[in-house]
């Protein structure tokens, strides 16, 4: 009986040595947070209510996370994609503006950000887990459609779409930063318009492009007239340029002959009626001892009054 009681005795420390070793390692284990890389841990609930203390990477151990509610929370950098189906919600599918001219423009972009590692339990804190849907989405949705309203459709889809991605990404990351959110990045990916506006946009092209294309044939025809003109106009200088040096050759070979035969007929003492012939005489007499004439046959008064024909080369 009495070893009864002992055993029984030694079964209930036993037990009671169990649920004490089970209680200290829960303790220990409850004490224990561990924080993956890129997180951090955020007292939200606690016997003295949630805390600013941010709970860093890596194994932490204190006594007062036993009772307290902890949520890790990334900080490092993330991304918001507002692409997609058009008229989407949340934070997913393009947004829908209206420009200056009532023209409703749908735009698709990303945000690229990271919350301020030295702010998490802040935001956790002031906003709740889903900082995503109460800070992110409405501002990334309303900030594009204020900015939109200063342009019209037409200058946000072509030449001013440069100014309306930084007015955006301006005014985007001076909101978020005020709820410390970092936004690295932000990036316009596609802005389209109304399909009817679209074909308007594409046939003005069409006939820009067929305005200028005219033009540059007009311009080519004009330069290749005026070329005409240039050549022809050369070619006329040319010819009378020609027209007036052969008409003073010929005067300098006129008054060059006058002389020359003036110097034979001073030369011959020529005079009156017969100077003329005096001088063809003499013409003909050159042109018979000239080792380069080409007169081949010379034709001789005879007595018996038949001219005799005598071979020069002979």
């Amino acid at each position: 009986m009495y070893n009864k009681k002992n055993e029984a005795r030694r079964m209930i420390g036993a037990i009671i040595g169990i649920i004490l070793l089970i209680v200290i390692i829960s303790l220990v284990i409850g004490m224990i947070e561990v924080v993956p890389a890129g997180h951090k841990g955020v007292i939200v609930n606690s016997p003295s209510g949630p805390s600013n203390e941010e709970i860093p990477e890596g194994w932490n151990i204190k006594v007062k996370f036993i009772f307290a509610d902890i949520e890790k929370h990334e900080w490092r950098t993330q991304k918001m994609a507002f692409v997609g189906a058009d008229a989407a919600e949340g934070d997913v599918g393009s947004i829908i503006l209206s420009s200056k001219d009532n023209i409703k423009v749908y735009i698709d972009f990303n945000i690229i950000y990271h919350i301020d590692e030295t702010m998490v339990s802040e935001l956790i804190i002031e906003n709740g887990a889903d900082y995503r849907d109460r800070i992110i989405n409405p501002i990334a949705r309303s900030i594009p459609r204020n900015v939109g309203a200063n342009y019209n459709a037409i200058d946000i889809r072509g030449v001013m779409r440069d100014e309306v991605e930084f007015a955006i990404a301006e005014n985007m990351t001076r909101a978020l930063l005020e709820k410390y959110i970092i936004v690295e990045t932000f990036t316009l990916q596609d802005v389209r318009l109304p399909a009817a506006y679209e074909r308007a946009i594409e046939e003005k092209k069409v006939a820009e492009q067929n305005v200028l294309t005219q033009q540059y044939n007009l311009e080519a025809e004009q330069y290749v007239a005026n070329k005409t003109i240039v050549q022809m106009s050369a070619e006329a200088a040319a010819i009378i340029l020609n027209a007036t040096a052969q008409r003073n050759s010929t005067i300098i070979r006129a008054e060059g002959l006058g002389q020359a035969i003036s110097i034979v007929m001073g030369y011959l003492n020529s005079t009156g009626d017969n100077a003329t012939r005096e001088y063809l005489q003499w013409v003909y007499l050159q042109a018979l001892t000239d080792p380069n004439t080409s007169i081949r046959y010379v034709i001789l008064p005879s007595d018996g009054g038949v001219p005799i024909l005598l071979d020069v080369n002979d």
